[in-house]
């Protein structure tokens, strides 16, 4: 069973974790008021990507309960995942040094980038006031950072000693103790933290998970159903609730939950083969002790012990297909390709109709780079599942890799038409990459321009837009789609280059289409093949797409674009059929010392 692991302390997502966490633990903070319900609305803006809405309304916090600790902490944390830190730093360095308190002090702490000086400064606010248990905290967090545990949990202690009601301490060093293996300190911390906040939806999901893996299903079902009330679109706790109903045999319960995982994310791999589990155990094709194995498997801390697990399994349940499809996915992500393929072909060959067996395979070849070696296991399995949406999607993938795009489009459309309309969403985005590897960009832009209303939040929908206005050089559409983008993820180096490059090109295109001349071209070696082309252009197919297929210039996977150039620095038998055409017009047949030539005008 592929259950959800927790990522251990030292890892850098675990220190992102622990961040989120002391803001996510104030979410049910027993105090009514404005400033509670203005915490909670920047939650939800957080939830759904929206920093500005979020940092608006951690202002409003602020402005309601000026003191509230957890307003500032998200302030100060939007202001900095927007860019914004000297404005931030700024800000805090007035505080500080105007109320010369513990408090301020600290505050502007968490400004800082540095974890050398965040701890003088947290040291400096305890100093000043030893019992300032946020302080503490505070200092645990860049101890985390610095992968010193130890030191972590003292403060944390701390924390909790000056101020005994301090239940995110209590809940942060559960989950520290959790880290290191001793689940036992873990459970009374959560207990506690528990009764001080007993709406609280992360302990509740904590201890539940806990509970659940010491083999306390009903108060773990209870805990988890608690948790999933609150965050109603949760899909961990989901995806912990379906273990749960599964051990507790109420397996259309877990099978429900999994399918709402999947309805939320098409491509947890996870929770697909999960659910297929549950559905296995159902109907008695797979018996429980099996399952029960996979999840000592999932609770190895690290890869080499769940790989070594998993093997176990399999020596226990070699006909467990199942467990080859768990296993597979270690074993690449461990650098054991050929171990990997073996494991899947192992569980193909158990179940050849296996939905999930060929898109996990597919998926393995696709990173690998050998989209072909898929297409024979895809077949088969959509010889017995001909209305599997997973299997076209899949085969849709593979032609997409193969530069087939009017296949790949096939696929993905017959794909769509199975699955309900959130679901569908990452195949449409797949649609709109294999038409616009077609050349036809304005239809592209349609699909994605529609699927980005249907979800403002969907940001790979977002930056293919961007890339297909970049492709139409539409610069400025192109622009304005990839800074959208980046206030949801405004560190990501990839937007930063697409924004650069597409501000360079938009200089180059203003200044050079002026001075120089720019054209495509399709090279082929005789006067039947650039017939041929014409026949198929005046066809309807697009100018890049044949440059792609036909054409053999160097310029060919550029769409036959040869750049900006200037009279003389072509061959002159090029030059003088450009400058008869208009711009967007197509020539004839143009022979010259390197073939025969079709060619495009662009400006």
């Amino acid at each position: 069973m592929v259950m959800r692991r927790r990522i251990r302390p030292g890892c850098r997502w675990w220190v992102g974790v622990w961040t989120i966490q002391l803001l996510m633990a104030q979410s049910a903070q027993a105090a009514p008021g404005a400033a509670q319900a203005a915490i909670r609305e920047t939650m939800a803006y957080m939830d759904a990507g929206q920093l500005e809405p979020a940092l608006a309304s951690a202002k409003k916090a602020i402005q309601a309960e000026p003191e509230r600790v957890e307003a500032h902490l998200l302030y100060i944390r939007l202001m900095g995942e927007l860019g914004r830190t000297a404005v931030v730093q700024g800000e805090y360095a007035t505080r500080r040094d105007t109320r010369k308190d513990a408090l301020s002090l600290m505050l502007y702490g968490r400004t800082l980038e540095k974890p050398e000086q965040m701890e003088a400064t947290f040291r400096q606010a305890l100093t000043k006031d030893p019992k300032l248990g946020w302080a503490h905290y505070c200092l645990a967090t860049v101890h985390v950072q610095r992968n010193q545990i130890d030191k972590a949990v003292a403060s944390l202690e701390d924390a909790i000693k000056v101020q005994p009601g301090f239940y995110q301490a209590m809940e942060s060093l559960a989950t520290l103790y959790l880290g290191m293996g001793k689940s036992d300190r873990a459970i009374p911390l959560y207990q506690k933290a528990l009764e001080l906040d007993a709406d609280n939806p992360q302990v509740m999901y904590e201890l539940g998970s806990l509970l659940a893996k010491k083999g306390d299903n009903a108060r773990a079902a209870s805990l988890l159903e608690g948790s999933l009330k609150r965050v109603p679109n949760n899909t961990q706790v989901m995806s912990n609730l379906g273990f749960v109903y599964l051990k507790l045999k109420r397996y259309d319960d877990s099978i429900a939950l999994y399918d709402r995982v999947l309805q939320a994310s098409p491509n947890d791999s996870a929770a697909r083969l999960n659910r297929e589990v549950v559905r296995r155990v159902k109907k008695g094709d797979v018996k429980y002790e099996a399952v029960a194995a996979m999840e000592k498997a999932m609770e190895a801390t690290t890869p080499e012990n769940a790989i070594a697990q998993y093997r176990r399994v399999i020596e226990m349940s070699p006909q467990f297909e199942l467990a080859y499809l768990a296993l597979g996915p270690l074993l690449a992500a461990a650098g054991k390709g050929a171990d990997a393929e073996k494991s899947f072909l192992r569980a193909m060959e158990l179940s050849p109709g296996s939905v999930e067996g060929a898109r996990m395979l597919t998926e393995f070849y696709l990173i690998a780079g050998t989209p072909r070696k898929a297409e024979p296991h895809l077949a088969k399995a959509l010889s017995l599942n001909p209305k599997s949406p997973e299997l076209l999607a899949a085969r849709g993938a593979v032609f997409l890799n193969l530069d087939e795009p009017v296949k790949a489009e096939q696929y993905f459309i017959s794909a769509i038409g199975l699955l309900p309309g959130g679901q569908a969403l990452p195949v449409r985005v797949s649609r709109a990459r294999a038409i616009m590897l077609q050349g036809r960009f304005p239809d592209a832009a349609t699909e994605l321009q529609a699927i980005v209303k249907a979800a403002p939040g969907f940001i790979q929908a977002q930056v293919e837009l961007g890339m297909c206005y970049l492709a139409m050089e539409d610069f400025d559409k192109a622009i304005k789609e990839f800074k959208a983008v980046q206030k949801a993820e405004p560190k990501s180096r990839e937007l930063q280059a697409l924004i650069k490059s597409a501000e360079e090109r938009k200089v180059e295109y203003a200044t050079r289409s002026k001075t120089h001349m720019r054209a495509r071209h399709i090279l082929v070696k005789n006067q039947a093949d650039a017939e041929g082309v014409l026949k198929e252009l005046k066809g309807g197919t697009s100018f890049e797409y044949l440059a792609r297929k036909k054409s053999i210039a160097p310029e060919a996977q550029q769409g036959g674009d040869v750049g900006f150039f200037k009279a003389g620095e072509l061959m002159p038998e090029f030059e003088r059929a450009v400058i008869a055409l208009k711009r967007g017009e197509i020539s004839g047949v143009v022979k010259s010392s390197r073939g025969f030539h079709v060619i495009k005008r662009l400006n």
